[in-house]
């Protein structure tokens, strides 16, 4: 007979058979219903592994990964073996800090996101009498190596470049500026991809307003795959429509050191080697990151020549036919004069001859880009100077033309950004189109309508032509010569939060009476 005292105690019910209300899409703590309802929502997945593990403790647990994105040799050692070996019922937190040998876990109860855990290369554990899942990180998935930059390559300063992983790309960037003030924020973009997207900046020098901005219109895109920097820099952009990148593009840790260390945010997107500096000002475009490490002087003139090679690469065309079909008197007469003899015989009218040469050059550029580089070389000689000398020979077009094209062609690869260069190509046909009607009236008022284009545009609200427009006299003199580095001791204006403080240093010059004064050891 039993104690009085416990004649209405009932037998405790397991923790897996309690009926209780338990939120959709959320584990329930039955293995069996919680791994068939993972199973469900993952299904057709050929390449999950799913195995169930016994512990001494007489517990069922379920492993869920994809084979080919774990390391294997840490999920038997470390986690299958610890697990059969466990005589304990040891709640979860326990399993994960004290049995478990793995690098890294998370808890999660949503059906959702486990499987997009599953995705990144991470272990599920489901557990009999647990409503709670353990996430381990075990992933190894293969990566590109670090390597040198191809689209932006330099002569001097550092060569790495970003890879697809996002986390290694973190990692390069906390390498170089190695502070607390550093700060990344993930974002997830793509309703199917599920893409992490990292919004990176510096505090104290950042702008909180633009920090907000950034992650307010991240946040507003809508979207089901995220293909890279690319695509969220047009999701991004105030014009998406706009001819000139109003976001640049680069795929250099040191270029996006030194944008960070002027108050701008940048966003790095996982599985793209390439990150978005916000915003983007204009004159950015004819500056590379080796201007700062020449003397001012080399710098200065470099910058001089890109500046032309910019001018000649969208207004020579038109331009040369200008003079040639409208303004003759312009051109002194032994040259006008070589240049008709030069045209005898051409049955193309001079706007479809120098249209005809243009579409052709930039067929071949194409192509040779396309191709692979050896294939790509052989292609630009034979496209470049055989088909050129061969039209000239046949009389098809003139040598004069020919010269045209080709320095209109090469003056538009002498700007270190690979986003400036397709509108350059692009910019010189409406510019041509414009002189072959009205001369060089019709060249002006093109190049009027694109200038008042240009200073209406913005880069996140920020004017894109700044600091012609607005105007900042410090900041001007930084865009057609390399100034001293002593001069610019604050940062931009128009971006810089509260430390707006670049430099505390003086011009290291002696005076005239110091190097006189000076003694000398012998």
């Amino acid at each position: 007979m039993a104690p009085k005292g416990k004649r209405f105690l009932k037998k405790p019910t397991p923790l897996h058979q309690k009926t209780r209300a338990v939120p959709e899409g959320c584990l329930t703590g039955n293995l069996d219903h919680d791994s068939n309802a993972l199973k469900q929502l993952i299904r057709d997945a050929g390449d999950l592994e799913y195995r169930l593990v016994y512990t001494q403790g007489h517990r069922h647990v379920a492993l869920f990964y994809y084979a080919d994105m774990v390391n294997l040799t840490l999920v038997s050692r470390g986690i299958i073996h610890p697990l059969q070996q466990c005589a304990q019922e040891l709640d979860i937190a326990h399993i994960a800090q004290s049995l478990l040998n793995v690098p890294a876990y998370k808890q999660a109860r949503e059906l959702a996101r486990l499987a997009e855990a599953l995705a990144e290369g991470s272990v599920v554990l489901l557990f009999q009498g647990l409503a709670e899942a353990l996430i381990l990180g075990v992933s190894q998935i293969e990566h590109r190596v670090i390597e040198r930059s191809e689209s932006e390559d330099v002569l001097m300063g550092p060569h790495e470049s970003f890879s697809e992983q996002l986390g290694r790309n973190l990692a390069l960037m906390r390498s170089r500026l190695a502070t607390p003030a550093f700060k990344n924020k993930f974002i997830t973009l793509g309703k199917v991809s599920r893409s992490k997207v990292a919004v990176m900046f510096i505090d104290g020098i950042v702008s909180e307003d633009l920090v907000a901005e950034v992650e307010e219109r991240l946040l507003r895109i809508d979207i089901d795959y995220i293909s890279g920097a690319g695509h969220v820099s047009e999701l991004l952009s105030d014009e998406p429509t706009a001819v000139l990148p109003l976001l640049r593009i680069t795929e250099r840790p040191s270029r996006v050191a030194g944008a960070l260390m002027e108050g701008r945010v940048v966003v790095l997107a996982d599985g793209d080697p390439s990150a978005i500096i916000i915003p983007t000002f204009a004159a950015e475009y004819l500056q590379s990151s080796e201007d700062y490490l020449e003397r001012p002087a080399i710098a200065s003139f470099l910058r001089f020549i890109r500046f032309g090679g910019l001018i000649i690469s969208v207004f020579l065309p038109g331009l040369w036919h200008a003079l040639v079909s409208f303004h003759h008197g312009i051109i002194p007469p032994p040259l006008f004069n070589s240049i008709v003899a030069g045209r005898e015989g051409v049955p193309l009218p001079t706007v479809v001859e120098m249209i005809v040469l243009l579409l052709t050059y930039d067929i071949i550029v194409e192509a040779s880009t396309r191709m692979p580089m050896r294939i790509g070389q052989a292609l630009g000689i034979v496209g470049g100077i055989i088909l050129g000398q061969a039209a000239v020979q046949a009389g098809l077009v003139s040598p004069a033309m020919v010269i045209i094209v080709s320095l209109t062609g090469l003056s538009t690869f002498t700007q270190p950004s690979v986003s400036i260069l397709g509108p350059l190509r692009l910019l010189k046909y409406p510019m041509l189109v414009a002189s072959s009607i009205f001369g060089l009236f019709g060249l002006m008022w093109a190049l009027v309508f694109m200038v008042l284009q240009v200073v209406s545009m913005r880069s996140f609200g920020y004017p894109f032509m700044y600091p012609l427009a607005p105007f900042r006299w410090r900041g001007e003199l930084d865009i057609f010569i390399r100034i001293p580095l002593f001069w610019l001791s604050k940062r931009p204006d128009l971006l810089a939060g509260q430390n707006q403080q670049r430099m505390n240093i003086t011009p290291p010059y002696p005076g005239k009476g110091e190097q006189d004064g000076q003694s000398r050891k012998s």
